[in-house]
């Protein structure tokens, strides 16, 4: 992993785990929980945002595949840090496969991720 935005990670910072104890909080309070990657939505934007407004039970709209250029007043405080392609864009697009290196103090860091990722994949509504 490349540290490209704080200096210090770890699974707090990431928010990964967090995740995982908000779905299992949620889950065993009988709460309706929905969990959908991005990859899915990117992959397939309108497919995956249907079955995402279904499981919701709220309409899907085309006005969702489609932004106009720039920042939002809701973007928040990360904007800068997370957003600037975003701001870009004009709607959804394929990502693009990257080749990331992960420095070795982290290969422990990313197991733990990945596992927490994978659970909540499981969940994943199917699509």
């Amino acid at each position: 992993m490349i540290v490209k935005v704080i200096e210090e990670i770890s699974i707090d910072r990431i928010g990964i785990a967090a995740q995982m104890d908000l779905y299992n909080h949620l889950s065993n309070t009988n709460e309706h929980v929905v969990v959908i990657s991005s990859q899915s939505i990117l992959e397939n934007p309108e497919h995956a945002l249907t079955q995402l407004c279904n499981a919701l039970d709220i309409p899907f709209d085309n006005a969702m595949l489609k932004w106009p250029v720039g920042p939002k007043k809701e973007d928040g405080c990360w904007a800068p840090y997370w957003y600037t392609n975003i701001h870009k864009s004009k709607g959804f697009e394929k990502s693009e496969n990257k080749n990331i290196t992960v420095l070795t103090q982290h290969e422990l860091l990313l197991e733990e991720c990945m596992m927490h990722y994978n659970k909540l994949k499981s969940y994943e509504i199917k699509l």
